[in-house]
């Protein structure tokens, strides 16, 4: 399946694909723009919109640089990531707190979302 481009694969076990971490339901392999999700967390929309997250916005650097200005933020380039990934998956999930958190980001999100339903809406 394709999703925005990129390519969605469920399998009951992904840690061949993702690594073996404990816990993992879903990762981004980037050199082949593939999303792999556990198939027991299918129904859990919010792995689906992180990994999206990732796949969307990886070395995005506005994105980056919103993220930065949370408290929560790391500093590390890996937890960066991780965070603008996160906060994607917050913006679908529980988008009142990231407004309230990060409204900068929350906009720029629902921009970038914005543009993409009118892309879609008017092919």
């Amino acid at each position: 399946m394709l999703l925005l481009g990129v390519q969605l694969i469920f399998l009951p076990n992904i840690s061949d694909k993702c690594g073996n971490f404990s816990n993992i339901q879903g990762c981004y392999d980037i050199s082949g723009n593939i999303i792999y999700i556990a198939e027991d967390a299918a129904q859990d929309e919010s792995v689906l919109y992180h990994e999206l997250g990732h796949a969307l916005f990886y070395g995005n650097a506005e994105a980056r640089r919103l993220v930065s200005l949370s408290s929560t933020a790391q500093s590390s380039e890996e937890k960066i990531e991780e965070e603008v990934a996160d906060s994607f998956a917050e913006f679908f999930t529980r988008p009142e707190e990231l407004e309230k958190e990060n409204p900068q980001l929350y906009e720029y999100f629902r921009d970038c979302v914005g543009v993409l339903n009118y892309f879609y809406e008017n092919l």
